[in-house]
Order: structure tokens, then C-alpha cells, then sequence
């Protein structure tokens, strides 16, 4: 079993609503839940053959995930997944690109990205 870490963000229940949040994954205690999230995580599945991706986010690394109620689904869609996600897929030579206030990208916009995408398909 592996949990992933990015940043100050562990993938997890949070105490208001652990049961509801395992109930989700049908698992009953934390090493079940943990299980089931490698199970169906990106940063578990991504294989050197996988093809390139586009990420956008509207939050920059530095953000904070929400706490609480609120917070649920972040810790998957924050920013960081994004950067753990692009660092496997770099060691994996998987091209990717990763957008989000303030970064460096190859591409204008996800239509470039596609666009540079379909022309380029072999």
C-alpha cells in the first residue's frame, strides 16, 4: 500500500465525515480506504506507454486546500496532484503540460495543446 504525499496534502478522510468518505470507496477502515484510492490514483495507473496530457488549474502550487467540507475532492484536484502527477510523468518521459496562474506552458490553451496534439498523431 502506498500513500502518496504532494506538498503538505496526503490523500485521506478528513474527521468530520471519515465513515461517509470511506462509504465512498466502500472500504471501512483506513487501510482499506488507502488501498482503494492506489487502486484507481493517476499517480499509481501512469504507465510509461500512457499518452501526453493537459492539466489546468485555476490555483497556483501555493494555495491552500480548503479545510473541512469543503475540502473535499481538492486534495485529488489541487494544483498539487497536478505537479506529482507531471514529475511521474516526467520520469516517465511522458510529455505533459501543466497550467496554473503563473506558470510556464507550451501551449496558448488546451484547443493549441489538442490542435499540436492531432497534427502530430502517428
Amino acid at each position: 500500500m502506498r500513500r502518496h504525499s504532494f506538498g503538505n496534502y496526503k490523500y485521506g478522510p478528513h474527521e468530520r465525515n471519515v465513515f461517509d468518505f470511506y462509504q465512498t470507496l466502500g472500504a471501512t477502515t483506513q487501510e482499506e480506504y488507502q488501498n482503494r484510492v492506489s487502486e484507481i490514483s493517476a499517480l499509481d495507473l501512469i504507465s510509461k506507454d500512457d499518452p501526453a496530457i493537459y492539466m489546468s488549474y485555476r490555483m497556483s502550487p501555493k494555495d491552500p486546500v480548503p479545510e473541512g467540507q469543503t475540502a473535499r475532492g481538492w486534495k485529488v484536484h489541487h494544483v498539487q496532484f497536478g505537479v506529482a502527477l507531471k514529475e511521474k510523468m516526467a520520469a516517465l518521459g511522458i510529455e505533459s503540460d501543466l497550467v496554473y496562474p503563473g506558470s510556464k506552458n507550451k501551449y496558448q490553451s488546451n484547443v493549441d495543446y489538442f490542435i499540436s496534439m492531432l497534427k502530430n498523431r502517428k
